[in-house]
């Protein structure tokens, strides 16, 4: 995932999950703050600090590609999964409370 900057027209590198193994399946940003959300192909979702360039944490709970992910406000995110489950997580929480909305 590069950034870029309409400011400054600089680019940066987010993120890169060739080192994991992985591969990014979908993207969504936080309307409030500064967080972004990436999907994978091997199902896990991470959130990302886009100021300070950090991953803050990582979400596992689907078993396949992670194809859609939608944040409500700047807490809750849902994310669905080729695993047919969509999972609906308060990422205020430390384990991420978690919501099963559809499951197999």
């Amino acid at each position: 995932v590069y950034l870029w900057n309409a400011s400054t027209s600089e680019v940066t590198q987010l993120c890169d999950l060739t080192s994991e193994d992985d591969d990014i399946a979908s993207v969504a940003w936080c309307e409030k703050g500064a967080r972004l959300a990436v999907g994978t192909r091997q199902g896990f979702v991470q959130l990302w600090d886009v100021k300070r360039a950090k991953k803050m944490r990582t979400l596992p709970g689907h078993v396949s590609r992670v194809s859609s992910l939608a944040w409500n406000e700047s807490d809750s995110l849902a994310s669905g999964s080729r695993d047919r489950r969509i999972l609906y997580r308060d990422c205020r929480s430390q384990n991420a409370v978690e919501h099963r909305l559809a499951d197999r």
